[in-house]
């Protein structure tokens, strides 16, 4: 038995704060990394991220649960029906709403930042250890990442605009995404603004 999905939208916004807590999980990201690609049954992942079946089972239910992924295709297979799961878009954007600087949204904001991060470590990580394993001795030049970190002064009504080019720039190359090029590419981009705390001049500091 099986069923055809539905076509899936490039963009999937986000309004609530239990999915917004759903991505703050680094294991989930990356499970929304495979499954934007194509649907895959959870076996499938367990082998690519090299983790037990009944883990990813819970992770991948929870998911479900929240509306991020969805159960497109059921196959038999042997006595068993092969349940194949995927991402309901392609990307996920924050609704404005719960960007807000409220006490119940901090928390999970943090989360899922630091699990989009600590997502780009892992495949760091995995990158450098596989080129050596392959490359006995090979320099860092072997992942070849590239790394910036700057600072901007911008205008509030600039910084959209600023975003809105990096994205269309990303998304420029992912059409022209060849799916025999040479390498795969992991992009993590974060715009924040950035407040420091006020300087106290010398008079004040006297007191």
């Amino acid at each position: 038995m099986s069923s055809k999905p539905e076509p899936r939208p490039i963009q999937y916004l986000v309004k609530d704060l239990e999915q917004l807590q759903a991505l703050a999980n680094p294991l989930h990201l990356r499970l929304l990394e495979f499954l934007y690609q194509k649907a895959m049954t959870v076996t499938q992942l367990a082998n690519l991220l090299d983790e037990k079946p009944n883990r990813l089972y819970y992770h991948i239910n929870k998911l479900e649960q929240v509306g991020l992924v969805q159960l497109v295709e059921t196959r038999p297979y042997r006595s068993i029906l092969e349940k194949y799961y995927m991402a309901v878009a392609e990307e996920f954007k924050i609704d404005d709403s719960l960007l807000q600087l409220q006490k119940k949204n901090v928390g999970s904001l943090y989360g899922m930042v630091q699990a989009a991060f600590e997502a780009t470590l892992e495949e760091l990580r995995q990158t450098l250890r596989i080129s050596l394993q392959e490359t006995p001795g090979a320099s860092m030049e072997a992942a070849h990442p590239y790394l910036e970190w700057t600072h901007i002064h911008l205008p509030r009504g600039k910084v959209k605009e600023l975003y809105e080019k990096v994205m269309t720039l990303c998304r420029e190359f992912e059409a022209a995404d060849q799916p025999e090029g040479d390498v795969e590419y992991s992009l993590t981009l974060l715009f924040c603004p950035v407040a420091r705390p006020e300087e106290k001049s010398p008079e004040e500091g006297k007191g």
